[in-house]
């Protein structure tokens, strides 16, 4: 009876130190997973902030223009919204353009 119950506590032992062991190897994988999502989304937000203008977008006698937020600059226009989006897209490739949910609903884009 002593064997078995030596037997039995070292295999319960065991099995809580392993289970320890395995929680922590868990914990130290998603911390490090995290670490590197963190550097990657830190460098996409970085290149996306870099490649975008603010803008501000005005409704006239049915026709949409659209301003730089900062400067006032006189971007674009167009009649209807895809209208405007190919014409910034042609007279600013590679850039993208951020306009507050508050001026998008305004003129009816959302």
């Amino acid at each position: 009876m002593g064997e078995f119950f030596s037997i039995f506590s070292v295999f319960a032992l065991g099995f809580v130190f392993g289970w320890i062991l395995r929680e922590e190897m868990a914990k130290r994988r998603v911390d490090k997973l995290m670490a590197e999502l963190e550097g990657d989304i830190g460098e996409k937000v970085e290149s996306l902030r870099k490649n975008a203008i603010p803008i501000k977008i005005e409704i006239h006698s049915g026709v949409y223009y659209v301003f730089n937020q900062d400067t006032d600059e006189f971007m674009g226009q167009g009649a209807t919204r895809k209208e405007l989006e190919d014409e910034l897209a042609k007279r600013h490739p590679e850039k993208r353009f951020i306009a507050t949910p508050e001026n998008l609903k305004e003129v009816g884009f959302q």
